[in-house]
This record gives C-alpha cells, sequence and structure tokens, in this order.
C-alpha cells in the first residue's frame, strides 16, 4: 500500500511540474527599462541598496555607475566624487505568478538621478508611460537619495 502511495504522488508531482501546464521561463518585460529617454541606463550598474516600502507596494532598488558604487561600498558620508551617477529606480509591486506570496517588481513608477558634478549634485525625475523628465531641481531629495547607505555585509 506503502508502495502504490508514493507511486502515486510521484507521478503527480512529475505530471504537475513537466506536463503541458508547466511554466516556460519569462523575462519581467513589465518591470523593463527603455533607457532612450533617460541620461543613464540604471541596469547598466549595479545595486547600491533595496528599498520596500510594503505601505506604498513598491520596490525600490539604488543603483549607481563605478564611481558611485565603489564610493558606497567603502564611505558613510555622502559626498559622492565627481563623476559619480546614483538612480532610483521605483516600480509597483506585482504577485509572482510562480511564488505563492511573492512580489515582484512591475510597471516602473519612477526614476530619479543624482549626478554629481564640480562637487554639487544635479537631480531629474522621470515618470509615466513613457519615461518622460517630470523633474530637474530637488536638492531636498537628492540629499536624500546621496544619505541612503549600502547595507554591510560581513565575510
Amino acid at each position: 500500500m506503502k508502495t502504490a502511495c508514493v507511486v502515486i504522488v510521484m507521478a503527480l508531482v512529475s505530471w504537475n511540474c513537466g506536463g503541458p501546464r508547466a511554466m516556460k521561463a519569462s523575462i519581467n518585460e513589465t518591470a523593463a527599462l527603455d533607457g532612450r529617454s533617460m541620461p543613464w541606463n540604471p541596469l547598466q550598474g549595479n545595486m547600491i541598496a533595496p528599498i520596500v516600502d510594503k505601505r506604498a507596494s513598491t520596490i525600490s532598488i539604488l543603483y549607481g555607475n563605478d564611481a558611485a558604487v565603489a564610493y558606497a561600498r567603502s564611505h558613510s558620508i555622502p559626498e559622492y566624487p565627481d563623476g559619480s551617477v546614483l538612480a532610483l529606480v521605483t516600480w509597483e509591486e506585482q504577485a509572482d505568478v510562480r511564488w505563492f506570496g511573492g512580489q515582484i517588481p512591475g510597471r516602473v513608477k519612477s526614476i530619479e538621478f543624482v549626478t554629481q558634478r564640480e562637487g554639487r549634485a544635479t537631480y531629474e525625475r522621470f515618470e509615466g508611460v513613457p519615461l518622460t523628465r517630470t523633474a530637474t531641481s530637488g536638492e531636498s531629495r537628492a540629499a536624500e537619495l546621496l544619505s541612503i547607505r549600502a547595507p554591510v555585509t560581513v565575510n
């Protein structure tokens, strides 16, 4: 009897996993970025810090170019060197169809850029579909983004 139950369970598992209803791997195109209208494509940089806002149902990732990432990972004072570019990409959350209860990035809500040049930070914000520039000033918001710290990892 035990053997029969095991065989039935194994058959159900293999049918469910490999049958015609099996999900095929795909790219989350809803969360993709079109870098043509922006000063820099954040997904070509490296992640500095992830941020999840449960109240707003958003997922954000702070990306940086090589100069910004190197500085963020080794300094705690937000005085990025000239040439640093930070980009905070914020997505709406959406349910992950492959993982019950999981949340993944959905539609891009906004992208905020802070560029450090000649000792001064410049700020730009892009929103909407397609992404269009909606703000070019915001010293206090730029300061907020510059103050986000990279998580500390211990080996």
